[in-house]
């Protein structure tokens, strides 16, 4: 006979009009089914923003966007990481407080040749259905060739806060003067949620009102990556998708993907652009087996066809990690 564990997982409440919301009620559905197939009861709750959480007698609390570190009350949290529909699920929590990147990864046990072929075809799915975790315009035009991509992320947002020891407009800043001493074109793209952030808005029409090498620009995510030189980053899931379309990535914080980029900061920029300059066929294989390790053994994608072998990887960890 099963003993069953009352499980209840707080599921974060999107407003219907939300780009994200199905995605993540495709993940919640996942866990929730896998769960009950194990022989667990399964109890779900909205995720409210504001007031406390009743776990009643729940034995073990799947939390979303959360880690250990801020709920140590909780035992799993899954978050939606860099593409849209891509999630992990994890004891510790997501990005750099996942347990498996604290403990370190070998994805370059992952085939070369062949992961370079499946993120190509990733790659060319979601350039057609133009597909990101935020929302993009459709088309837009590049600068030509040969330019830096800096992708603004929002002051606030907790990457940076918790894991960046340079601010956006201090990333900004660096760079913008970097371009000029160098005479090397950066292009900066604002992030689409950045009427939050005046402050960075004020800072990006400074750096560019008279500038010959710093831009704005406003298209399409897939569009500026697939034209850039490099691209430069704090941590935004922007540089994850750099990566899969094989540019060469600075970051300037802690991120989970940062083992296949340059560890920059704003005194080590010139090193930056230098490593940038000579990227390579061996950097390009070392990227895409990064990628699909993420893809295919960190990650749980539900926006891809095979959902059935998605499920598989993910009934195989909560069987190792939720108590029965």
């Amino acid at each position: 006979m099963i003993r069953r564990t009352s499980v209840k997982t707080y599921l974060r409440r999107y407003n219907a009009r939300v780009a994200a919301a199905p995605r993540w009620r495709r993940m919640e559905i996942l866990l929730r089914d896998t769960l009950v197939e194990l022989g667990h009861e399964v109890l779900e709750q909205e995720w409210e923003a504001e007031g406390g959480e009743a776990r009643g007698d729940s034995a073990f609390a799947i939390l979303p966007h959360a880690t250990r570190r801020e709920r140590p009350d909780a035992d799993l949290f899954f978050k939606e990481m860099h593409l849209a529909g891509l999630f992990t699920v994890d004891v510790d929590g997501w990005g750099v407080e996942h347990s498996a990147v604290r403990r370190g990864i070998d994805f370059e046990s992952v085939d070369a040749e062949a992961a370079i072929a499946r993120v190509a075809v990733l790659r060319k799915r979601i350039i057609a259905a133009n597909l990101s975790r935020l929302p993009q315009p459709e088309g837009g035009e590049a600068p030509s060739p040969g330019y830096f991509l800096l992708p603004l992320q929002r002051q606030g947002d907790s990457v940076i806060t918790d894991h960046s020891p340079i601010s956006v407009v201090a990333m900004l800043d660096a760079v913008s003067d970097w371009a000029e001493r160098r005479r090397r074109r950066v292009a900066v793209k604002l992030h689409p949620f950045s009427h939050d952030d005046p402050g960075v808005i004020e800072a990006v029409e400074r750096r560019t009102r008279s500038s010959s090498c710093v831009s704005l620009v406003r298209g399409n995510i897939h569009a500026l990556l697939a034209a850039a030189h490099g691209v430069f980053v704090i941590n935004s899931s922007s540089g994850f998708e750099a990566l899969l379309h094989a540019r060469p990535v600075a970051t300037f914080g802690d991120c989970d993907y940062a083992r296949v980029t340059f560890a920059a900061t704003a005194a080590t920029i010139d090193d930056a652009a230098a490593w940038c300059d000579a990227y390579g066929p061996r950097q390009r294989a070392r990227t895409a087996q990064f990628v699909d390790w993420y893809l295919s053994r960190h990650g749980y994608y539900v926006g891809d066809d095979d959902l059935a072998a998605t499920g598989e990887r993910l009934r195989g960890y909560l069987a190792a990690v939720v108590p029965s």
